[in-house]
């Protein structure tokens, strides 16, 4: 390393946490994060955070087994509230064991396993027709030559009917159950109000005491064709998994094939807006669906970051992270890690892989369940939308969601065929 070198390179927290104020603004914050990566791999915060942004780092950590989730989801901190407010908080929540995404082996394990083989690439194929006549049902009711908003006409409904079939929610249910889902998933944001996290944990009580009436329903009349069947035949037949264990892999099984699919279709539509050149190609292309796919979510992945709590013996780079503190994985800055990724800050679909994936889904034990479903939603919903309204074009810029960990958008209003 250089003497210039070393006199430009800039404070790697102020950058971080410049990137984290831009996106909280609804501004874009890759740019910062596409510097941070790019002088480096890590570094500890002053509060003794791990945070972790180059590629290499990133996927060693996020398969290191000396990081846990603890039993709750790290990434939202309680912390700075009240012992009444945690109380509070507490009481309000229904009984729940963990979801997957915040429990650890030997219990994480043995309920992935239970759920992994509705999720797998052979056994989601079968949702691809679901999803094309989702998708003609939703458009059928669109005026393509007036304004509509891709993410509540569009984005919001594809997987909330496509879920909702293969965990069972009955059709006149659906647009009901997804605003559940929604309500119950806006506590999860760190910056959310103790107000704001109680009224989420009402609506999840609400959500699992729906579940559990579906549950009840299918152990009368055991469906073992369904995902929902089996689980009822598996629990009926003696399977380790308790009553609450069952409501909450269904819960986990809605979440895991709803938000993160959501926010992967709205990106993805509107990179392709922004970058009609990219949109042409996969209209003159359609086996360049999981190519668009896979680039969109590189670019702006659904979730930007995850959290873990380090165990004894943790480490990054050599330096020692100690017991219990946590370690925060930047994946939408890994998936810009020049050391990887050619040209990182790019939208190109044609880019090759060169057998490295983003690590928008995560990697190793908490590798995200729907992965296999999410994609494939995703690639149907391109390659149609980019070949039936090839004028397909933004009428004003889209609205970020003010949030670092969730990159979505609020609105995207759009003429089909202007």
């Amino acid at each position: 390393m250089t003497a210039d070198t070393l006199t430009t390179r800039l404070d790697p927290h102020d950058l971080y946490q410049r990137a984290v104020s831009a996106a909280e603004a609804s501004e874009d914050p890759f740019g910062l994060l596409g510097e941070l990566v790019a002088q480096g791999e890590f570094h500890q915060a002053p509060d003794g955070t791990t945070i972790v942004y180059g590629y290499a780092r990133a996927k060693e950590q996020l398969r290191s087994p000396r990081l846990r989730k603890g039993g709750h989801h790290v990434s939202s901190d309680n912390s700075a509230l009240s012992p009444e407010q945690r109380a509070a908080l507490a009481a309000a929540a229904p009984p729940d064991p963990g979801m997957l995404t915040s429990i650890d082996d030997p219990d994480h394990a043995r309920l992935r396993r239970i759920v992994s083989r509705a999720f797998a690439p052979d056994a989601v194929e079968q949702y691809r027709d679901v999803t094309y006549r989702a998708l003609d049902g939703i458009l059928a009711g669109l005026p393509p030559d007036r304004p509509v908003d891709l993410i509540t006409d569009v984005c919001d409904h594809i997987p909330s009917q496509v879920i909702g079939h293969l965990i069972g929610v009955p059709l006149p249910d659906r647009v009901h159950f997804m605003r559940l889902s929604k309500g119950q998933a806006v506590g999860r944001d760190p910056k959310s109000s103790p107000g704001t996290q109680l009224e989420a944990l009402r609506i999840r009580r609400e959500m699992f005491a729906y579940i559990a009436e579906l549950i009840e329903s299918a152990r009368g009349n055991v469906d073992e064709s369904t995902p929902l069947g089996r689980l009822v035949a598996m629990e009926q037949s003696g399977e380790n998994v308790s009553p609450e264990e069952l409501v909450s892999l269904v819960a986990l099984m809605y979440s895991a094939g709803f938000g993160t699919t959501v926010r992967l279709l709205s990106n993805a539509l509107t990179a392709l807006m922004q970058f009609p050149d990219q949109a042409a190609l996969l209209r003159a292309d359609p086996a360049r669906a999981r190519a668009a796919t896979d680039e969109a979510v590189r670019i702006n992945p659904p979730v930007m970051d995850v959290s873990y709590l380090a165990a004894e013996g943790a480490e990054v780079g050599g330096v020692a992270i100690a017991p219990g503190a946590r370690v925060t994985i930047v994946l939408g800055a890994a998936n810009r890690d020049p050391r990887v990724f050619d040209h990182p800050a790019a939208f190109d679909i044609t880019a090759p892989r060169k057998g490295t994936q983003p690590l928008s889904f995560g990697f190793g034990t908490h590798y995200c369940l729907g992965v296999a479903l999410s994609k494939l939603e995703t690639d149907v919903v391109l390659t149609e939308m980019v070949t039936r309204f090839p004028d397909m074009q933004l009428v004003e810029p889209p609205v970020a969601v003010p949030s670092f960990r969730s990159r979505e958008y609020r609105s995207v209003r759009a003429v089909l065929a202007p």
